[in-house]
């Protein structure tokens, strides 16, 4: 990049629900870190980041009921994002997002990206 020249693009896109927002912030993160998340890793960071957690109150019961799963296999993908480290045990033995990977998915997100080269 050549001083005093910057690319600026502005993208709006409208969500109207936490759990869609949190969809696209993951999306989004996939693929500018080519992190290879599959749609059903996705939906699963973005419901517990959501909800807090899928370790309490049925959360197990509805995720399969919304996303067609199955309880095992909501235990293979919880097992996967853990050994990634997109997902933790937190002190009361939950499984909730990695804190660093968390927003507060009521509110609008702001995302500022930069690609960038080597200055010469």
């Amino acid at each position: 990049m050549s001083k005093g020249n910057i690319n600026v693009q502005k993208i709006r896109i409208i969500e109207d629900d936490p759990f869609s927002r949190a969809v696209k912030y993951y999306s989004i993160l996939s693929i500018l870190n080519n992190l290879e998340l599959t749609e059903m890793d996705i939906n699963l960071l973005s419901f517990i980041a959501v909800r807090g957690t899928i370790s309490s109150g049925g959360a197990k019961k509805i995720f399969t009921e919304r996303f067609n799963s199955s309880i095992s296999s909501i235990g293979n993908y919880i097992s996967k994002l853990s050994k990634r480290g997109f997902q933790v045990k937190n002190q009361a033995n939950k499984i909730i997002v990695h804190p660093g990977m968390v927003l507060n998915f009521n509110y609008p997100i702001i995302l500022q990206i930069t690609i960038d080269g080597q200055e010469k």
